[in-house]
């Protein structure tokens, strides 16, 4: 939820890398790029390191947003992953 004085949120983002059979690669330690749809920023580089298999980021979305997407890439690995996110009211 959004509070009425605030012009965006704050998220931390984590991002495993994984084998075909979703196993996390604990000796993975190369740098994965985070890039996100209009209206969300990385706050930051948006080229990051990863630790045991784990990158992570901060990003601001603006208030209003009511989907977005954020994707993982990186020349070392064969697929890039995306991730929406969605606002909805049930």
């Amino acid at each position: 939820q959004y509070y009425e004085d605030e012009l965006y949120d704050l998220i931390f983002v984590e991002a495993l890398v994984t084998d075909t059979k979703i196993n996390r690669i604990p000796n993975y330690a190369e740098e994965v790029k985070f890039v996100v749809s209009e209206g969300v920023e990385v706050i930051g580089d948006p080229i990051v390191g990863c630790e045991a298999g784990i990158a992570s980021t901060l990003v601001k979305v603006q208030k209003g947003i009511k989907e977005w997407t954020i994707k993982v890439q990186s020349e070392d690995l064969k697929m890039e992953v995306s991730k929406i996110f969605t606002d909805e009211k049930k």
